[in-house]
């Protein structure tokens, strides 16, 4: 019973992988397709065209056996067709998430219906008239790979192509005047609206997937903006944004509780993890980086800020904020950490820099600030504490924590500045 059971789940844990739900999933994720979403159309498209493609060979083929035996090519052309589709079921059904190999089966569907249309422009009165809807089912199928999978000026050639080995015969029928009267509107009809259904494909799979690009492309220039080139981290401009955006949030956070405070109601149940009220920059300076420099070149100068990068990258939380504030100064702000628990995590980088071997035969070491942020604080001003405490470690004798604490006046209303070394 348990092994039934145990197989019943990993079944429906398969399912859950096919494409077609995970493409289902992806419905109202995205508000525009990217490049992985276009990927993810070719394998749905791929499960579409076996789940109707089979089928659809499968009843052209019984239709010749049972009415048209002597019509050879048509009675032994769609095995190998219906072979291939049902090898690709098959393998999707018992392998979700694998199918044959990925230009195996557009190809196929393409040539296949080529085939078809080819025989029944050269030979339209072998043709059994009764299978016309299966072609047309072909044909969309095969134009709907073709859109996907070739480039637009290839797919737009083969789509023409398409078009005209089926309208061939009527076009012929039309110059020998065999159709008249409802028969020919039926015929115009028919090829009109197969040419109107192909070129609304093609226009929207290609507008997708310049859509796909386009938003590629901008996420990738608004992370070339925000990272600094050479250690790969963030850079001022996303620190500075950052540190707003940290800052409207705790100053909401605070009004809120000010007024459910003043209200004398419970706090609402929060849907995810709460706001912090209050958050610390730790800002560092490399101890004589230049000397560094000038005694070892600047290569070895850009090796010391990618190894004090990659500390960084190693030590902080996802939460956390990492970055390159300028020339040889990092940066972290620390969400939701008070300011001296910040000291105790600073001078913790502290050590670890000091025995990171960044450079052979060389310790690197850094001089730190930390200041933790006070409501309505400018980041301007707070910044401005973090440098401050930054450069009374550097007077102190480097390679050192200062922490600065601002302690509001109530008398006079200023702010006064209240140094004091933590944890040296």
């Amino acid at each position: 019973m348990d092994h039934s059971v145990k197989r019943t789940t990993r079944r429906s844990e398969d399912r859950r992988s096919w494409p077609v739900f995970e493409w289902l999933r992806s419905l109202g994720t995205r508000n525009m397709p990217d490049l992985h979403s276009i990927a993810r159309a070719r394998r749905v498209t791929s499960v579409i065209t076996v789940v109707f493609g089979l089928p659809a060979v499968l009843c052209q083929w019984l239709y010749v056996l049972l009415y048209q035996q002597d019509n050879l090519f048509l009675l032994y052309l769609p095995l190998p067709m219906a072979l291939l589709l049902l090898a690709s079921l098959v393998r999707t059904v018992r392998l979700p998430g694998t199918q044959l190999p990925e230009q195996i089966l557009p190809a196929s569907v393409l040539v296949y219906t080529l085939a078809c249309m080819t025989y029944r422009a050269a030979f339209p009165k072998t043709f059994p008239p009764d299978i016309d809807l299966i072609m047309l089912l072909l044909l969309v199928l095969a134009g709907t790979s073709v859109c996907l999978r070739l480039p637009p000026v290839r797919a737009g050639i083969a789509l023409v192509l398409l078009l005209v080995l089926h309208s061939l015969p009527l076009l012929v029928a039309i110059a020998e005047r065999r159709l008249i009267g409802h028969q020919l509107l039926s015929g115009v009809m028919t090829e009109l609206s197969l040419t109107s259904l192909l070129a609304l494909m093609y226009t929207s799979v290609w507008t997708q997937l310049a859509l796909g690009r386009s938003e590629a492309t901008s996420r990738q220039m608004t992370q070339l903006s925000q990272t600094d080139h050479l250690t790969g981290l963030r850079n001022r401009r996303s620190l500075y944004a950052s540190i707003e955006s940290l800052m409207a949030e705790g100053q909401q956070a605070i009004e809120e509780a000010a007024l459910q405070t003043a209200d004398h109601a419970e706090p609402e149940p929060a849907s995810g993890p709460p706001r912090p009220t209050t958050f610390s920059l730790v800002l560092l300076d490399i101890d004589h980086f230049k000397s560094v420099n000038d005694t070892f070149g600047h290569a070895s100068g850009d090796t010391v800020l990618c190894g004090v990068a990659g500390v960084l990258q190693t030590f902080v939380r996802q939460r956390d904020l990492a970055g390159r504030w300028g020339g040889e100064e990092f940066l972290m702000a620390l969400p939701g950490v008070p300011l001296e628990r910040a000291s105790m995590i600073a001078e913790r980088l502290r050590q670890q820099l000091a025995e990171a071997p960044i450079l052979p035969n060389r310790p690197i070491t850094a001089s730190f600030g930390v200041t933790a942020w006070l409501p309505g604080e400018t980041p301007e001003a707070l910044i401005a504490r973090a440098d401050a405490a930054m450069y009374h470690a550097k007077n102190g004798g480097r390679n050192r924590v200062e922490a600065s604490s601002a302690l509001q006046d109530t008398a006079s209303g200023t702010v006064s500045e209240a140094w004091h070394t933590q944890l040296t």
